[in-house]
């Protein structure tokens, strides 16, 4: 690189490759998401997601660009610190999953032990995570074999926690349809149960598939060119990530408001009403229960589905 160009040249030059800019414009339509969002819910998680991606993005471009501009400065430390940003940024595409499951969990004990296996999980990725910023730092570099292989072995932490979040949802799914057509309830509901389930699995689906091939990829220390380019599309893939969190949190509100469901009518005469409230804490299940209500003419029975909270209000 010539010595000559400044560093706001090779930034631009370093944001201009690999996944660096398919992350940050996701970062970016994260943002503008959020503000002509209700900003409620897993709105938040999702805006969590978009700016640690940003930062991380930033400051290891800066750091691409200081090299490149022939700076004598070791900013090494930068990646180091960086890892606080990639740790959240990733941890947080598990976390919005697991919110999401959890909507279709009814036993608050079996939520639980979820939840501190996640948790266990959680702890292992940042703690590889935290060495992968140890062999930048002692490197000097973002990127080399070793470092590729030590991504891989964080990785498996964050696909087996997919992997386990993506087989609950295709059973819940499958005990979904079936109890949506013994309830008799009417086609609007089952759709919008089915575009919930459907949203998290394709993208659950993206996301396992191209974790795991990151981690094959990444126990190659001397790969071919070939497995090269390979594993810079998986990284691209990876940078599509916020883009796929935003396009799945803005079908499903969609859905949800296609159906009538934000601010729905919760009267007695409502039939086969989906109900969705925004309230803090926990998201939980929806429960199907049946309401038998009398009047002079003999019984009336309605079937109600009822969201005790919901996962964000758009």
């Amino acid at each position: 690189m010539d010595a000559g160009l400044s560093f706001n040249a090779c930034w631009v030059i370093a944001i201009n490759t690999g996944m660096n800019w398919v992350q940050l414009v996701g970062c970016v339509l994260i943002f503008y998401g959020y503000i002509i969002s209700a900003r409620v819910g897993l709105w938040n998680v999702v805006l969590a997601h978009g700016v640690t991606g940003f930062l991380g993005t930033t400051l290891e471009t800066a750091f691409t660009a200081n090299m490149l501009s022939g700076s004598e400065r070791n900013v090494a430390l930068l990646l180091g610190f960086n890892e606080i940003n990639w740790i959240a940024h990733e941890t947080l595409t598990v976390y919005y999953s697991l919110r999401k499951t959890e909507i279709a969990l009814t036993n608050n004990r079996f939520r639980n032990y979820l939840r501190a296996l996640m948790g266990i999980l959680a702890l292992g990725f940042a703690g590889l995570r935290i060495n992968i910023g140890r062999l930048r730092v002692r490197d000097n570099t973002t990127s080399n074999s070793e470092i590729l292989e030590a991504h891989s072995y964080a990785f498996i932490a964050w696909g087996l926690a997919d992997l386990i979040i993506f087989a609950l949802l295709l059973l819940k799914t499958r005990r979904d349809v079936k109890e949506v057509a013994d309830a008799g309830m009417s086609s609007q509901t089952g759709g919008l149960l089915l575009t919930l389930m459907k949203s998290s699995l394709l993208r659950l689906t993206v996301i396992c598939v191209n974790t795991l091939a990151i981690i094959v990829v990444g126990q190659y220390t001397e790969p071919g060119p070939a497995l090269q380019s390979f594993g810079t599309f998986l990284w691209m893939v990876k940078g599509t990530y916020p883009m796929i969190l935003l396009f799945d949190i803005m079908s499903t509100q969609a859905a949800i408001r296609g159906h009538g469901s934000l601010g729905g009518g919760t009267g007695s005469g409502a039939k086969s009403t989906v109900v969705m409230e925004a309230k803090p804490g926990r998201e939980t299940s929806q429960l199907l229960t049946r309401k038998t209500t009398r009047s002079g003419r003999g019984a009336d029975l309605e079937t109600r589905t009822e969201g005790e909270q919901s996962m964000a209000q758009a």
